[in-house]
């Protein structure tokens, strides 16, 4: 599978609280029974009016996306690595399972472990680590 698309994201707010960034990005991916590996590589578009609210935004997220899928049966794990190659960027985990073992498109129950930059964009300079449940 690939793909190339134009995505904006925004967190809805004015400023100085505002944080949003226009990109273009390519991605491909391979499947293989319960495995899936996608990448994406993002190429930010620059604001044309200069009132950039967060120019530094690829040095804490990064450029790069690399996600892992693993679902044997009705589990599902995950892992999403952000990087731009630097000593910045990120990693979650995901963990995903049903409620009813024998209704495994039903309720699920889900944990997830993040560490690094960019987990909301307007803390996106800012180291967090939190686990969620």
């Amino acid at each position: 599978m690939s793909c190339v698309g134009l995505a904006h994201q925004s967190n809805g707010q004015t400023l100085p609280l505002s944080r949003s960034w226009n990109r273009w990005y390519a991605t491909g991916g391979i499947e293989n029974g319960d495995l899936a590996v996608t990448g994406r590589y993002n190429v930010r578009i620059r604001e044309s009016d200069g009132n950039d609210d967060n120019p530094d935004l690829t040095d804490y997220r990064g450029r790069t996306e690399l996600l892992a899928l693993w679902s044997p049966g009705s589990y599902t794990l995950s892992a999403l690595w952000r990087t731009n190659f630097t000593r910045r960027g990120s990693l979650q985990l995901d963990l995903s399972a049903p409620v009813n073992a024998k209704d495994p498109k039903g309720l699920r129950w889900y944990a997830q472990a993040f560490s690094g930059y960019g987990e909301s964009l307007i803390d996106y300079n800012f180291r967090q680590t939190s686990l969620g449940l």
